[in-house]
């Protein structure tokens, strides 16, 4: 393999984002002959970075099989996010053969409205019934330690919002007593209909990461993350993009930038190089 492309692949893994604004800088059928060359959670994470039009123009690029596996690895809200701007034939390839966990999740999320809290919610999270023994939840949580959050979030009859549970004190627990007894009550919850950017300077993200999202019956859809509010926030200027980019090191440059134009087959070495340098040279 040469050398230029396992710069590239270490360079996509090691600065996702870094990789994700320079893709952008190209046509997506060029960026997504790109991703179809690194592992699939490569590609995913690169795309989490995406501006969602851009990452959903290269998922729709990419050839369905591919295109699936990279889905997959992508975080629910994020997936719904690229999915919606696909036409709806495209979207079906994609997330009717996923997992149905994963195809449900994704589909509850493409029914809220583009901007609103719903669309942006974090729906792959623990609940638990409040009558569960301390027993029977820890039991539990072992067999989904894989997509463990702090938070357990106890819910009753058609999935209400009831209280949380931070996984430490459920941990140091008494093996007897039921969860209902040592949880908080849910006091601070967003409404999936609410807009989103009401939300970005919410007073409770001083002291929470991630805030509960009811729909308007009270049932839990999800959370919405302090991480995505700061990301939804932050829009990389292009001279900080060069700025970090050219810290990476020449190696870098060079390595994806002459990995781009022969894994797309549309442009020579030089012009690709010339293109970034340009763009180097226009930020500063």
């Amino acid at each position: 393999m040469r050398a230029a492309t396992l710069s590239a692949r270490r360079f996509a893994r090691s600065h996702s984002e870094d990789a994700a604004r320079m893709l952008e800088q190209y046509n997506p059928a060029e960026a997504a002959a790109f991703l179809d060359r690194v592992p699939s959670a490569t590609a995913a994470h690169v795309l989490d970075h995406m501006s969602p039009l851009h990452g959903a123009a290269c998922l729709g690029s990419m050839e369905p099989e591919r295109a699936r596996d990279v889905a997959i690895s992508i975080a629910p809200s994020i997936l719904a996010g690229l999915l919606r701007r696909l036409p709806p034939e495209t979207r079906g390839l994609l997330l009717d053969p996923a997992p149905v966990e994963l195809r449900q999740l994704v589909e509850r999320l493409l029914t809220f409205p583009e901007g609103t809290v719903g669309a942006a919610t974090d729906p792959d999270i623990t609940t638990m019934p409040g009558d569960l023994s301390v027993t029977e939840a820890k039991r539990r949580l072992r067999r989904h330690t894989s997509k463990l959050h702090h938070q357990i979030y106890i819910v009753g009859g058609n999935r209400q919002l009831v209280g949380v549970l931070h996984v430490r004190e459920l941990m140091r627990a008494d093996s007897k007593v039921a969860v209902s007894s040592m949880m908080q009550r849910a006091t601070v919850t967003l409404r999936a209909s609410g807009r989103l950017a009401s939300t970005y300077f919410h007073p409770a993200w001083n002291r929470m990461d991630a805030i509960p999202v009811v729909d308007e019956s009270g049932m839990l859809v999800g959370v919405l993350r302090h991480r995505q509010m700061r990301r939804l926030q932050s829009s990389p200027s292009a001279g900080g993009l060069v700025g970090a980019l050219l810290g990476l090191g020449e190696l870098y440059w060079v390595g994806l930038t002459a990995f781009l134009p022969v894994a797309a087959g549309a442009q020579s070495t030089e012009s690709a190089t010339s293109r970034f340098q340009a763009g180097a040279d226009h930020a500063q």
